[in-house]
């Protein structure tokens, strides 16, 4: 009886209960847009990682490493082909990565050095390039607001050619 007492409340405590959201839903999205200005894609954080462990192994030449690489993995122009991977989220503290991307683009401020001077941390988009481009494939994210200006951009229409008649 005791275990069908038990049973009872431990079936009406799961019924009852609401799981945690761990991650949003999110459908990955495929946006062809003609970027009508310059984009930066940046790379994924996670390319980083190797220069990491080689910074722990030995420093010196770690850092040397690490500085010659740029975070910006590619600028696109024209007719764009990508796939969000997920909705927009915080450019968060990567470490010491963070860094370089700073330098990069001062709009690339970690969290930490946001919150020092009053600003807000920037919003990316992590995407992935498709398409027949070098970077196909290619992992990386872009600032919200740039993606919305360069979708938002319009060509500025001049006046048509004149036709005249006369000589």
């Amino acid at each position: 009886m005791n275990r069908r007492i038990l049973f009872l409340f431990l079936w009406i405590l799961s019924v009852g209960a609401s799981a945690t959201e761990v991650a949003t839903p999110f459908k990955v999205r495929r946006l062809e847009i003609n970027a009508r200005r310059e984009l930066n894609v940046y790379k994924d954080p996670s390319m980083f990682l190797p220069d990491l462990g080689e910074i722990h192994a030995d420093p010196l030449s770690g850092w040397e490493s690490l500085m010659e690489n740029t975070p910006l993995l590619t600028t696109v122009e024209g007719p764009v082909c990508f796939l969000q991977l997920a909705a927009a989220t915080p450019f968060k503290n990567f470490g010491l990565v963070s860094y370089l991307y700073q330098l990069a683009d001062s709009r690339l401020k970690s969290p930490v050095t946001a919150a020092t001077f009053g600003e807000a941390t920037p919003m990316i988009v992590p995407v992935q390039l498709c398409g027949e481009s070098a970077y196909s494939d290619s992992l990386g994210f872009v600032l919200e607001e740039d993606l919305k200006a360069v979708q938002q951009a319009r060509v500025e229409r001049g006046l048509p050619p004149t036709v005249s008649t006369q000589p």
